[in-house]
């Protein structure tokens, strides 16, 4: 067995930049209802501040929903994951069958829009949502109990450097070398 350390390589230049992306969701108004209503309830508003780490917002809607609408306050989504919580017996349970209704291109950096969903923060998107808004179908009706997302991280891994994967084997041990995919 062998384990492997790896961190999300984001230095002041990133920070920077996360900063402008931190714009495109703050504020964002999370809101749910279910197909036989037109009407909606506010699950939960996004703050106007925060970190590069994960987020966690209690709802303030306690009715069953089986659909959600995120309304985006510059028209662009940065997101690096978003996950949505259920209230069970036992607790509070993450859904796994969330999909996204809207038609997103994949981003100029061939992010796809699926990667807000994906189990993994540090696969992301960031693009231009035109109608202002994302539509989600949550697979089941349920009362949301709780919203996480992480922010879109913007990585250093820029084209102009080479990376080195290494491993320790009494001592550090180069195991691949390859050259960054970010313009």
């Amino acid at each position: 067995t062998e384990t492997v350390a790896t961190c999300h390589f984001s230095g002041a230049l990133g920070y920077v930049k996360n900063k402008e992306y931190f714009k495109d969701i703050a504020g964002s108004i999370i809101v749910g209802g279910t197909d036989s209503e037109n009407t909606s309830d506010t699950i939960c508003i996004f703050p106007d501040k925060m970190e590069l780490n994960s987020v966690n917002i209690a709802s303030k809607c306690r009715k069953s929903i089986n659909r959600i609408r995120m309304y985006l306050p510059n028209k662009h989504v940065s997101l690096g994951r978003l996950d949505f919580f259920k209230d069970t017996n036992t607790g509070k349970e993450k859904l796994y069958n969330v999909t996204i209704k809207n038609d997103l291109p994949m981003s100029d950096m061939a992010e796809s829009p699926t990667a807000i969903l994906d189990e993994h923060s540090a696969t992301s998107y960031t693009g231009k949502v035109d109608c202002g808004y994302i539509d989600f179908d949550l697979g089941e009706t349920c009362v949301i109990s709780e919203v996480r997302f992480t922010p879109y991280q913007h990585s250093e891994f820029d084209k102009k450097y080479s990376y080195k994967l290494c491993k320790w084997q009494n001592g550090w041990k180069e195991v691949a070398c390859r050259k960054g995919e970010r313009v």
